[in-house]
């Protein structure tokens, strides 16, 4: 039995040596499995707070993205405002060009008339002015007669007053000679 319990001194011996030699690189494991741990919890720390800023980064993105949202829905309603003030602007020009062409129109189409009216009183005055100057002729031509048949009547006054004065004479020689 000593020999079975020498050999099982020396056994258990050396299961604790073993066991020794275990247990301290089980503790040197856990030690570096501690330090690991402790890295890894310093980095999801960081990551949590890494995290948490970029929570609070998307919180504030979003906010800034409905408010930009928000001003585009604004400028696109005053856009669609505009379009339709331009849209309205563009009939009143469309229509007072219109106006404008209608009464161009109208007014050349006066113009035109006018021409005309002015071209037949010129037509009609040259024609005045030609009547005017062969009734100007005529009257220097009755003018002439008219200082003619004066002339022509004082000489027959003259030859009445001379055969009145000579009917005259004759009778007073007829009335002396009776």
């Amino acid at each position: 039995m000593d020999s079975q319990g020498g050999g099982g001194g020396a056994e258990l011996q050396a299961l604790q040596e073993e066991h020794s030699v275990l247990k301290k690189k089980i503790e040197e494991d856990l030690k570096g499995w501690n330090e690991v741990e402790a890295e890894l919890n310093s980095r999801i720390a960081e990551l949590g707070d890494e995290l948490t800023e970029a929570r609070s980064q998307q919180e504030e993105a979003v906010y800034l993205l409905s408010s930009k949202e928000d001003e585009v829905e604004g400028l696109n309603q005053l856009q669609a405002e505009l379009e339709a003030q331009v849209a309205q602007l563009k009939i009143q020009i469309d229509s007072s060009q219109s106006e404008l062409s209608g009464a161009a129109e109208s007014a050349s189409a006066e113009v035109t008339s006018a021409e005309v009216a002015h071209a037949q009183s010129e037509a009609e005055l040259a024609a005045l002015t030609e009547q005017v100057a062969r009734q100007a002729e005529e009257l220097k031509g009755l003018q002439a007669s008219h200082v003619a048949v004066e002339a022509r009547a004082k000489e027959l006054e003259e030859e009445l007053e001379a055969a009145i004065h000579s009917n005259l004479a004759l009778e007073e020689d007829k009335g002396s000679m009776l």
